[in-house]
Protein backbone atom coordinates (compact mmCIF):
# COMPACT_ATOMS: atom_id res chain seq x y z
CA UNK A 1 0.00 0.00 0.00
CA UNK A 2 0.98 3.67 -0.90
CA UNK A 3 0.26 6.44 1.13
CA UNK A 4 -0.36 10.33 -0.24
CA UNK A 5 -0.52 13.58 1.19
CA UNK A 6 -2.39 15.65 -1.57
CA UNK A 7 0.46 15.02 -4.20
CA UNK A 8 3.27 13.81 -1.44
CA UNK A 9 4.05 10.22 -2.03
CA UNK A 10 5.11 8.91 1.03
CA UNK A 11 7.55 6.49 0.51
CA UNK A 12 11.62 6.50 -0.44
CA UNK A 13 10.63 8.65 -3.58
CA UNK A 14 10.39 11.61 -1.33
CA UNK A 15 12.87 9.69 1.12
CA UNK A 16 9.97 9.34 3.64
CA UNK A 17 10.18 6.25 5.06
CA UNK A 18 6.89 4.76 7.31
CA UNK A 19 7.87 2.07 10.03
CA UNK A 20 4.27 0.74 10.04
CA UNK A 21 0.78 1.53 8.44
CA UNK A 22 -2.21 2.77 10.26
CA UNK A 23 -5.61 0.27 10.70
CA UNK A 24 -8.70 1.97 10.77
CA UNK A 25 -11.60 0.68 13.12
CA UNK A 26 -14.30 -1.69 12.13
CA UNK A 27 -17.03 0.12 13.90
CA UNK A 28 -17.74 3.94 15.23
CA UNK A 29 -16.25 4.20 18.28
CA UNK A 30 -13.23 1.81 18.44
CA UNK A 31 -9.45 2.15 18.94
CA UNK A 32 -7.16 -0.14 18.37
CA UNK A 33 -3.15 -0.16 18.40
CA UNK A 34 -0.14 -1.33 16.83
CA UNK A 35 3.02 -1.43 17.68
CA UNK A 36 6.49 -2.53 14.99
CA UNK A 37 9.35 -2.52 16.52
CA UNK A 38 8.76 0.17 19.19
CA UNK A 39 6.79 2.21 16.89
CA UNK A 40 2.85 2.54 17.81
CA UNK A 41 0.33 3.18 15.03
CA UNK A 42 -3.04 4.09 16.34
CA UNK A 43 -6.46 4.84 15.35
CA UNK A 44 -9.28 6.61 17.69
CA UNK A 45 -12.82 7.43 16.35
CA UNK A 46 -14.24 10.27 18.91
CA UNK A 47 -18.14 10.72 19.13
CA UNK A 48 -17.75 13.69 17.45
CA UNK A 49 -17.17 11.61 14.11
CA UNK A 50 -13.12 12.71 13.95
CA UNK A 51 -10.46 9.72 13.04
CA UNK A 52 -7.68 10.18 14.37
CA UNK A 53 -4.63 8.64 12.60
CA UNK A 54 -1.31 8.39 14.05
CA UNK A 55 1.95 7.59 11.33
CA UNK A 56 5.12 6.81 12.31
CA UNK A 57 8.86 6.94 10.51
CA UNK A 58 12.05 8.57 9.27
CA UNK A 59 13.65 10.73 6.38
CA UNK A 60 17.46 10.32 5.71
CA UNK A 61 17.76 13.94 4.63
CA UNK A 62 16.53 17.87 5.14
CA UNK A 63 14.86 17.31 2.36
CA UNK A 64 12.56 14.81 2.76
CA UNK A 65 11.29 15.52 6.43
CA UNK A 66 10.62 19.30 4.59
CA UNK A 67 8.44 18.42 2.22
CA UNK A 68 6.52 16.33 5.38
CA UNK A 69 5.99 19.63 7.18
CA UNK A 70 4.61 21.46 4.87
CA UNK A 71 1.35 19.85 5.39
CA UNK A 72 1.74 20.31 9.15
CA UNK A 73 -1.28 23.02 10.36
CA UNK A 74 1.32 25.59 11.84
CA UNK A 75 2.56 25.53 7.83
CA UNK A 76 0.05 24.79 5.72
CA UNK A 77 -2.33 28.12 4.63
CA UNK A 78 -5.62 26.51 4.91
CA UNK A 79 -7.58 29.43 3.57
CA UNK A 80 -4.97 30.18 0.70
CA UNK A 81 -4.29 26.87 -0.21
CA UNK A 82 -6.41 26.01 -3.26
CA UNK A 83 -6.54 22.52 -2.68
CA UNK A 84 -8.16 20.69 0.15
CA UNK A 85 -5.55 18.49 1.90
CA UNK A 86 -6.17 14.81 1.39
CA UNK A 87 -4.75 11.80 2.57
CA UNK A 88 -5.03 8.85 -0.30
CA UNK A 89 -3.98 5.17 -0.39
CA UNK A 90 -3.06 3.79 -3.53
CA UNK A 91 -4.36 6.87 -5.23
CA UNK A 92 -7.98 5.33 -5.37
CA UNK A 93 -9.69 6.11 -2.06
CA UNK A 94 -9.02 9.15 -0.12
CA UNK A 95 -10.26 10.76 3.31
CA UNK A 96 -10.74 14.32 4.03
CA UNK A 97 -8.14 15.63 6.39
CA UNK A 98 -9.09 18.32 9.30
CA UNK A 99 -5.98 18.91 11.05
CA UNK A 100 -2.35 17.17 10.86
CA UNK A 101 0.40 17.44 13.40
CA UNK A 102 4.09 16.17 12.82
CA UNK A 103 6.54 16.31 15.31
CA UNK A 104 10.30 15.74 15.14
CA UNK A 105 13.66 14.54 16.55
CA UNK A 106 16.76 14.55 14.68
CA UNK A 107 20.29 12.32 15.45
CA UNK A 108 22.88 11.41 13.80
CA UNK A 109 21.52 13.58 10.46
CA UNK A 110 18.74 11.04 11.05
CA UNK A 111 15.32 12.58 11.14
CA UNK A 112 12.28 10.59 13.07
CA UNK A 113 8.89 11.86 12.73
CA UNK A 114 4.83 11.18 14.51
CA UNK A 115 2.48 12.40 12.73
CA UNK A 116 -1.14 12.62 13.57
CA UNK A 117 -3.51 12.78 11.38
CA UNK A 118 -7.28 13.58 11.93
CA UNK A 119 -9.98 13.11 9.25
CA UNK A 120 -13.12 14.58 8.90
CA UNK A 121 -14.74 11.30 9.14
CA UNK A 122 -13.75 7.25 8.74
CA UNK A 123 -15.26 6.79 5.34
CA UNK A 124 -12.90 7.07 2.10
CA UNK A 125 -14.47 7.92 -0.86
CA UNK A 126 -12.87 7.25 -4.48
CA UNK A 127 -9.88 9.67 -5.82
CA UNK A 128 -11.62 9.80 -8.99
CA UNK A 129 -14.71 11.56 -9.76
CA UNK A 130 -17.50 10.12 -12.21
CA UNK A 131 -19.09 13.05 -14.27
CA UNK A 132 -22.61 12.89 -15.83
CA UNK A 133 -22.59 16.15 -18.59
CA UNK A 134 -24.65 17.34 -21.32
CA UNK A 135 -27.29 19.95 -23.10
CA UNK A 136 -30.56 19.58 -22.26
CA UNK A 137 -32.86 20.97 -25.03
CA UNK A 138 -35.80 18.87 -24.24
CA UNK A 139 -38.01 18.80 -20.92
CA UNK A 140 -37.65 16.14 -19.50
CA UNK A 141 -34.32 15.34 -20.32
CA UNK A 142 -33.02 11.73 -18.83
CA UNK A 143 -29.72 11.24 -17.37
CA UNK A 144 -28.79 7.77 -17.47
CA UNK A 145 -25.92 5.53 -15.89
CA UNK A 146 -25.19 6.97 -12.70
CA UNK A 147 -23.85 4.02 -10.30
CA UNK A 148 -21.33 3.65 -8.08
CA UNK A 149 -19.38 1.00 -6.64
CA UNK A 150 -18.34 1.62 -3.00
CA UNK A 151 -20.30 -0.14 -0.02
CA UNK A 152 -21.90 3.38 1.39
CA UNK A 153 -24.21 5.19 -0.05
CA UNK A 154 -22.80 8.02 -1.96
CA UNK A 155 -23.87 11.58 -2.29
CA UNK A 156 -23.09 13.95 -5.58
CA UNK A 157 -19.95 16.34 -4.98
CA UNK A 158 -21.89 18.60 -7.39
CA UNK A 159 -25.21 19.71 -9.77
CA UNK A 160 -24.04 22.03 -11.42
CA UNK A 161 -26.01 23.80 -14.34
CA UNK A 162 -25.69 26.80 -16.65
CA UNK A 163 -28.68 28.15 -18.08
CA UNK A 164 -28.73 28.73 -21.69
CA UNK A 165 -30.70 31.34 -24.17
CA UNK A 166 -33.10 29.75 -26.35
CA UNK A 167 -36.46 30.10 -28.04
CA UNK A 168 -36.57 33.82 -26.91
CA UNK A 169 -36.50 33.19 -23.22
CA UNK A 170 -33.89 32.11 -20.74
CA UNK A 171 -34.33 28.64 -18.81
CA UNK A 172 -37.07 29.20 -16.00
CA UNK A 173 -38.28 26.39 -13.69
CA UNK A 174 -35.56 23.90 -13.67
CA UNK A 175 -36.10 20.48 -11.54
CA UNK A 176 -34.79 17.29 -10.99
CA UNK A 177 -36.49 14.73 -10.21
CA UNK A 178 -35.37 11.43 -8.74
CA UNK A 179 -37.67 8.30 -9.13
CA UNK A 180 -36.15 6.13 -6.55
CA UNK A 181 -36.40 8.21 -4.31
CA UNK A 182 -39.50 9.56 -5.55
CA UNK A 183 -38.35 13.05 -4.60
CA UNK A 184 -38.15 16.86 -7.19
CA UNK A 185 -34.98 19.02 -6.21
CA UNK A 186 -36.27 22.63 -6.76
CA UNK A 187 -33.11 24.08 -8.11
CA UNK A 188 -34.02 28.28 -9.17
CA UNK A 189 -37.28 29.42 -10.82
CA UNK A 190 -34.86 30.93 -13.33
CA UNK A 191 -30.91 31.03 -13.89
CA UNK A 192 -29.90 33.73 -16.82
CA UNK A 193 -27.88 32.91 -19.69
CA UNK A 194 -24.51 31.61 -19.43
CA UNK A 195 -25.13 32.19 -15.26
CA UNK A 196 -23.92 28.91 -13.43
CA UNK A 197 -25.65 27.39 -10.25
CA UNK A 198 -23.99 25.07 -8.68
CA UNK A 199 -25.26 22.57 -5.63
CA UNK A 200 -22.92 20.85 -3.29
CA UNK A 201 -23.00 17.96 -1.05
CA UNK A 202 -23.02 20.21 2.04
CA UNK A 203 -26.29 21.45 1.34
CA UNK A 204 -24.98 25.19 0.12
CA UNK A 205 -24.94 26.30 -3.19
CA UNK A 206 -22.85 29.11 -5.31
CA UNK A 207 -24.41 31.32 -7.62
CA UNK A 208 -22.22 33.28 -10.20
CA UNK A 209 -23.35 35.32 -13.55
CA UNK A 210 -20.34 37.33 -15.26
CA UNK A 211 -20.96 39.54 -18.27
CA UNK A 212 -17.37 40.93 -19.57
CA UNK A 213 -19.22 42.74 -21.90
CA UNK A 214 -17.12 41.63 -25.09
CA UNK A 215 -20.64 41.79 -26.77
CA UNK A 216 -24.37 42.98 -26.11
CA UNK A 217 -25.94 39.52 -26.09
CA UNK A 218 -26.02 38.66 -22.14
CA UNK A 219 -26.90 42.59 -21.51
CA UNK A 220 -29.90 42.18 -24.13
CA UNK A 221 -31.22 38.65 -22.82
CA UNK A 222 -30.53 39.28 -19.13
CA UNK A 223 -31.28 42.70 -18.37
CA UNK A 224 -35.07 42.95 -16.19
CA UNK A 225 -35.01 46.82 -17.09
CA UNK A 226 -32.94 50.08 -18.12
CA UNK A 227 -33.01 52.95 -19.68
CA UNK A 228 -30.72 55.49 -21.24
CA UNK A 229 -27.91 52.48 -20.94
CA UNK A 230 -26.45 51.60 -24.45
CA UNK A 231 -23.79 49.19 -25.65
CA UNK A 232 -20.90 50.61 -27.27
CA UNK A 233 -17.70 48.12 -28.51
CA UNK A 234 -16.67 46.53 -25.27
CA UNK A 235 -18.60 48.45 -22.61
CA UNK A 236 -22.08 49.48 -21.41
CA UNK A 237 -22.70 53.76 -21.23
CA UNK A 238 -24.64 54.61 -18.64
CA UNK A 239 -25.86 58.62 -19.69
CA UNK A 240 -27.33 61.29 -17.26
CA UNK A 241 -30.44 59.44 -15.87
CA UNK A 242 -30.33 56.54 -16.60
CA UNK A 243 -30.49 53.06 -15.08
CA UNK A 244 -29.87 49.22 -15.13
CA UNK A 245 -32.07 46.48 -13.70
CA UNK A 246 -31.29 42.69 -12.70
CA UNK A 247 -33.11 40.39 -11.38
CA UNK A 248 -31.75 37.04 -9.59
CA UNK A 249 -34.85 34.02 -8.87
CA UNK A 250 -32.72 31.68 -7.43
CA UNK A 251 -35.33 29.70 -5.28
CA UNK A 252 -32.95 29.02 -2.18
CA UNK A 253 -32.27 31.53 0.55
CA UNK A 254 -28.63 33.74 0.65
CA UNK A 255 -26.70 32.43 3.18
CA UNK A 256 -25.22 36.19 3.39
CA UNK A 257 -25.16 39.12 1.29
CA UNK A 258 -23.70 38.57 -2.29
CA UNK A 259 -20.96 40.41 -3.93
CA UNK A 260 -21.21 42.92 -7.22
CA UNK A 261 -18.51 42.95 -9.41
CA UNK A 262 -18.11 45.98 -11.70
CA UNK A 263 -15.41 47.18 -14.01
CA UNK A 264 -15.90 51.09 -13.87
CA UNK A 265 -14.31 54.16 -15.90
CA UNK A 266 -15.25 57.65 -16.67
CA UNK A 267 -16.85 57.82 -13.86
CA UNK A 268 -18.73 61.45 -13.07
CA UNK A 269 -20.44 62.49 -9.85
CA UNK A 270 -22.11 60.01 -7.81
CA UNK A 271 -24.46 56.49 -9.49
CA UNK A 272 -25.62 55.08 -7.11
CA UNK A 273 -26.33 50.86 -6.30
CA UNK A 274 -29.50 49.70 -4.60
CA UNK A 275 -30.99 46.93 -3.92
CA UNK A 276 -34.35 45.42 -3.38
CA UNK A 277 -36.45 42.24 -2.67
CA UNK A 278 -39.35 43.05 -4.37
CA UNK A 279 -38.23 45.81 -6.90
CA UNK A 280 -40.65 47.99 -5.01
CA UNK A 281 -38.62 48.91 -1.59
CA UNK A 282 -35.29 49.57 -2.71
CA UNK A 283 -32.16 50.93 -0.65
CA UNK A 284 -29.05 51.75 -1.28
CA UNK A 285 -25.75 49.62 -0.81
CA UNK A 286 -23.30 51.19 1.82
CA UNK A 287 -20.44 51.39 -0.79
CA UNK A 288 -19.85 54.06 -3.44
CA UNK A 289 -19.37 53.81 -6.58
CA UNK A 290 -15.51 53.88 -7.75
CA UNK A 291 -13.50 54.17 -10.62
CA UNK A 292 -11.32 51.13 -11.61
CA UNK A 293 -12.31 47.30 -10.27
CA UNK A 294 -13.88 46.78 -6.87
CA UNK A 295 -15.98 44.71 -5.41
CA UNK A 296 -19.52 45.66 -3.79
CA UNK A 297 -21.17 43.84 -0.74
CA UNK A 298 -25.17 44.07 -1.23
CA UNK A 299 -26.38 44.81 2.19
CA UNK A 300 -29.27 43.35 3.73
CA UNK A 301 -30.16 40.47 1.35
CA UNK A 302 -29.16 37.53 3.31
CA UNK A 303 -32.26 35.56 3.54
CA UNK A 304 -33.74 36.53 0.43
CA UNK A 305 -33.83 34.16 -2.41
CA UNK A 306 -34.97 36.35 -5.09
CA UNK A 307 -33.47 40.48 -5.28
CA UNK A 308 -33.59 43.25 -7.78
CA UNK A 309 -30.16 44.98 -7.89
CA UNK A 310 -30.23 48.45 -9.66
CA UNK A 311 -27.81 51.01 -10.56
CA UNK A 312 -28.52 54.11 -11.40
CA UNK A 313 -27.13 57.91 -12.73
CA UNK A 314 -29.51 61.33 -11.80
CA UNK A 315 -29.24 63.92 -14.41
CA UNK A 316 -25.26 64.86 -13.27
CA UNK A 317 -23.98 61.78 -13.34
CA UNK A 318 -22.69 58.87 -15.74
CA UNK A 319 -19.66 56.02 -16.13
CA UNK A 320 -19.05 53.28 -18.50
CA UNK A 321 -18.98 49.62 -17.10
CA UNK A 322 -16.54 46.93 -18.67
CA UNK A 323 -17.65 44.10 -17.13
CA UNK A 324 -20.77 42.65 -14.55
CA UNK A 325 -20.41 39.93 -12.28
CA UNK A 326 -22.48 38.62 -9.39
CA UNK A 327 -21.62 36.25 -7.11
CA UNK A 328 -24.09 34.88 -3.96
CA UNK A 329 -23.93 31.67 -2.02
CA UNK A 330 -27.29 30.09 -1.02
CA UNK A 331 -28.60 27.34 1.47
CA UNK A 332 -30.85 24.38 0.08
CA UNK A 333 -31.08 22.48 3.34
CA UNK A 334 -34.97 22.73 3.01
CA UNK A 335 -34.80 20.48 0.04
CA UNK A 336 -34.33 17.28 1.91
CA UNK A 337 -33.80 14.48 1.17
CA UNK A 338 -30.44 14.52 -0.46
CA UNK A 339 -30.26 12.29 -3.77
CA UNK A 340 -27.34 10.06 -3.71
CA UNK A 341 -26.48 6.89 -5.02
CA UNK A 342 -26.75 3.62 -3.25
CA UNK A 343 -24.61 0.47 -3.21
CA UNK A 344 -26.74 -2.23 -5.50
CA UNK A 345 -24.56 -1.01 -8.50
CA UNK A 346 -27.74 -0.76 -10.34
CA UNK A 347 -27.36 2.67 -12.36
CA UNK A 348 -30.23 4.79 -11.67
CA UNK A 349 -31.41 7.84 -14.05
CA UNK A 350 -32.21 11.66 -12.97
CA UNK A 351 -35.06 13.63 -14.71
CA UNK A 352 -34.19 17.31 -15.43
CA UNK A 353 -36.88 19.45 -16.46
CA UNK A 354 -37.58 23.40 -17.13
CA UNK A 355 -40.48 25.14 -18.80
CA UNK A 356 -38.36 27.38 -21.13
CA UNK A 357 -34.57 28.31 -22.47
CA UNK A 358 -32.30 25.11 -22.41
CA UNK A 359 -30.27 24.18 -19.84
CA UNK A 360 -27.01 22.36 -19.99
CA UNK A 361 -25.78 20.22 -17.17
CA UNK A 362 -22.40 18.23 -15.09
CA UNK A 363 -23.52 15.80 -12.16
CA UNK A 364 -20.24 14.49 -10.23
CA UNK A 365 -19.67 11.75 -7.92
CA UNK A 366 -17.27 8.71 -6.67
CA UNK A 367 -17.77 6.08 -5.40
CA UNK A 368 -17.65 5.88 -1.23
CA UNK A 369 -16.30 3.08 1.16
CA UNK A 370 -16.48 1.98 4.81
CA UNK A 371 -13.03 2.54 5.28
Amino acid sequence: MTWWLNSLQLTSTNDIYLNVEPKFPTSPSVNTSLNSDGVTSRVSEYSNGVVKISFGGLCTTETGIRNLMQYDSNNYDWTLDSDDLYLKLDLTRQWKVGLISVNTTIERSIYSFTMDIYLDTVYSEGVTQTTKSGSATTSPTSITGISQSGDKNSYFDSLVFTGVYAGGANATSINVYDSILGYTLNVADEILDSAVYALYDDLTAYHEYNDALSSDTLFARNKYDSSGVTFDTDHLVFANSSYLTYKFQLTHPLLQDPELYLIVSSLVSDPIIEVSPDNTTYWQIGKDLESGFSFYPLDQLAGYSTFYIKITCDSGDSFDLSEYKLMSWHDYSGQKPIFYIDTSGVAKSLSLSFSTGNVDYEFKYRNKNTF
